[in-house]
């Protein structure tokens, strides 16, 4: 799987364009427990993702823990998902890279 990363200010603008050049089946979105929802990034995130098929990863801890790995490897193996988007910070981007 070829890794991007964009991050900043408005970069989540430049998602609608990798997506379409992409043509994902299915979208395995990684997020934080609560930052996604209390932050714009559910909005502005879920708004462009309306034209996919995604399910959403978030259920790990801050400083993610091996069961949190293999927990999400599991879901992400088992469900056929052909595209990584992890919004959010430190432990997200960990989660999705691994």
């Amino acid at each position: 799987m070829t890794q991007k990363i964009y991050s900043g200010y408005g970069s989540y603008q430049k998602l609608t364009e990798i997506l379409d050049d992409y043509s994902p089946k299915k979208i395995f979105l990684v997020t934080g427990k609560k930052s996604f929802s209390s932050s714009t990034a559910e909005k502005l995130i879920g708004e462009i993702l309306t034209r996919f098929n995604y399910d959403r990863f978030s259920e790990f801890e801050n400083n993610v823990k091996h069961k949190d790995l293999k927990r999400g490897i599991k879901i992400f193996l088992s469900g056929r998902f052909d595209f990584i988007l992890a919004v959010g910070g430190g432990s997200v981007i960990d989660m999705a890279k691994a």
